[in-house]
């Protein structure tokens, strides 16, 4: 009887660990959304909001930074500046943030073969969504991208960001 229970045991735990296995190389495989992203690489880029609620409908211009890697996620570093009447925004409120704003985000980029792409992410707590066309194709690789916001709040915000590789070509 004894055995039979260290058998059981066995056969539970090595069924244990290889349905864990199997979770976690799921999970790996789903982190990979784009694998070998044609937009994979360092970008530069700009971003003109024409119209933005959160700040009285005042212009916001960017330029920044960003990182895809192989399955198309990304890390960015930006500088944002918004028309103030002095370096504290009255749009920022409470966050005291000072102009021009310096931060970084992340998050994915998904493309399409048809040339288009979508792009979410988190910036400052807060979900990002954006369509974007992708342009310039060399290889297996585009060379520059433009988006615009597809975010349903805030309403009526405007916004143009083109991205340029830094690199032409680095994309292999």
């Amino acid at each position: 009887m004894k055995r039979l229970l260290v058998s059981l045991s066995s056969l539970g735990l090595t069924l244990l660990l290889g349905s864990g296995a199997l979770v976690l190389g799921a999970s790996a495989n789903d982190e990979c959304l784009d694998r070998r992203s044609p937009l994979r690489g360092t970008w530069s880029y700009s971003q003109v909001e024409e119209i933005n609620p959160l700040f009285g409908n005042l212009p916001i211009t960017a330029v920044g930074v960003l990182k895809v890697d192989n399955c198309g996620r990304f890390q960015a570093h930006a500088v944002d500046n918004v028309p103030c009447q002095d370096a504290n925004c009255f749009g920022l409120g409470p966050l005291g943030v000072k102009n021009p704003l310096d931060f970084t985000f992340s998050g994915q980029l998904i493309t399409q073969p048809d040339g288009m792409a979508t792009a979410t992410g988190i910036a400052f707590g807060t979900e990002f969504r954006r369509a974007c066309v992708m342009m310039e194709k060399r290889g297996d690789c585009f060379q520059e991208f433009s988006c615009v916001s597809t975010d349903p709040d805030p309403p009526n915000a405007v916004l143009l960001a083109t991205f340029k590789r830094q690199l032409p070509g680095a994309c292999q």
